[in-house]
């Protein structure tokens, strides 16, 4: 059940990113509202063993790195179509290029010191 309510709220999220690109003045209200949800579902089934999604310290951080990753390349691919983010999330700026770096950084340091076969 985590597996499905984080799923959801990724491709939840991901439409969130595209309306924000390309949806002029829309209101992200409800979807939000309905992400924020899905997030505390998520965190409520992992709380319990017979819901929880179990991933090896090594596998969540390659999840983690994929998911950062996709989510970058959304933005820049909306950003070369022409879309315009309303909130800030433009590739133009360098803190979003220092919060995905910093991300990246922290799963690849995870990654490694799971790997290391002297631990």
């Amino acid at each position: 059940m985590e597996k499905i309510s984080i799923v959801l709220a990724f491709l939840l999220f991901n439409v969130i990113l595209y309306v924000d690109f390309f949806g002029s003045h829309v209101s992200l209200f409800f979807a939000m509202a309905i992400l924020v949800v899905l997030l505390l579902l998520s965190y409520a089934f992992s709380r319990h063993e017979k819901y929880a999604w179990t991933l090896s310290k090594k596998n969540r951080a390659l999840l983690s790195m994929v998911a950062i990753t996709i989510l970058m390349l959304l933005t820049v691919i909306f950003y070369l179509f022409g879309g315009r983010s309303q909130h800030g999330l433009n590739p133009t700026g360098i803190v979003i290029w220092f919060v995905y770096l910093l991300s990246m950084w922290q799963a690849f340091k995870t990654l490694k010191k799971d790997s290391d076969p002297q631990n």
